[in-house]
């Protein structure tokens, strides 16, 4: 668990600009001065100081939840599409092919492609605690260029792949 925290914190180190630099260390001393606010309130009221600091806490929470996702919708806008799967019928391979447009203003460089498989279920609570616990995770890892408004085809193969009723979940991250 420590090496994937620390492969995940060398992606991201690796691959941020200096706008999502910037988006982090703006939010980080919005939270600061907020925190200074409570202290300054605390000191008159107790009560709504600590009203205050709840609201600042769970706010750098909702901020660091959502800010990549605004950062990545804003600046790296893309689209993945899972065309298909095939089962081959004499081996346990599975064929996913994807299709991947830029969408951005600028080309990707480096592109990281998850899938994830799970169960299906016919009920939703099952199927949701499915969702965050797949049989299968698999990573595609593009390092060539995706020039603005190109698509690339992808097909990735899946060895030792038997489940039968199973559905495909996909993410991604372009830089």
């Amino acid at each position: 668990m420590i090496n994937e925290l620390k492969q995940g914190l060398n992606f991201y180190l690796t691959h941020l600009g200096w706008v999502d630099f910037a988006a982090y260390i703006w939010m980080f001393l919005t939270f600061l001065a907020l925190v200074s606010l409570c202290i300054y309130v605390a000191s008159k009221s107790f009560f709504a100081g600590f009203a205050l600091m709840i609201v600042t806490i769970a706010g750098l929470g909702c901020g660091a939840y959502f800010m990549p996702k605004l950062l990545d919708e804003n600046l790296r806008t893309r689209s993945l599409e899972l065309v298909s799967t095939k089962q081959l019928e004499y081996s346990n391979t599975l064929l996913v092919d994807l299709r991947l447009t830029n969408l951005s203003k600028k080309p990707f460089n480096y592109c990281e492609i998850g899938l994830s498989f799970y169960k299906n279920s016919g009920n939703t609570l099952r199927r949701y605690a499915n969702e965050l616990k797949p049989f299968l995770r698999e990573n595609i890892v593009l390092k060539d260029a995706l020039d603005i408004n190109a698509t690339r085809e992808i097909t990735h193969v899946v060895n030792n792949f038997r489940a039968q009723d199973y559905n495909v979940t996909t993410s991604s991250e372009c830089f």
